[in-house]
């Protein structure tokens, strides 16, 4: 079974335009694949704007050009540009970056819990 982790990323107005520059400009095959990521990711929008997008179990590992293109996506944006939160199945596999004020009060957190 592949890899997985559940993400969260907010992206500004800005940010969210690059995404959809960003995701145009890559050839053919990779297009289809993460556009097809991002359509299916839960996502909500603020009326200024912002955008919450939440995958659930997505693969996560080295061949995923899904993954890859997050990444590099990510990195190229400026801190206040966005808000992002992952966690892997392994249990320190976590990341919470970047400095956006989302109003989605997105938040890493692992817990188990018994009703």
């Amino acid at each position: 079974m592949a890899y997985t982790s559940t993400v969260g990323l907010a992206l500004t107005p800005e940010a969210f335009e690059k995404l959809r520059e960003w995701s145009a400009a890559l050839p053919k095959d990779d297009r289809k694949a993460v556009q097809e990521f991002i359509r299916n990711a839960d996502i909500h929008k603020t009326k200024r704007g912002t955008h919450l997008f939440f995958w659930n179990l997505v693969p996560w590992d080295d061949k995923s050009v899904e993954r890859r293109f997050l990444e590099c996506f990510v990195n190229a944006l400026p801190e206040e540009e966005y808000h992002l939160c992952r966690t892997g199945d392994a249990l320190f596999d976590n990341e919470d970056r970047g400095s956006l004020a989302d109003p989605f009060d997105l938040r890493l957190r692992r817990e188990v819990t018994i009703g």
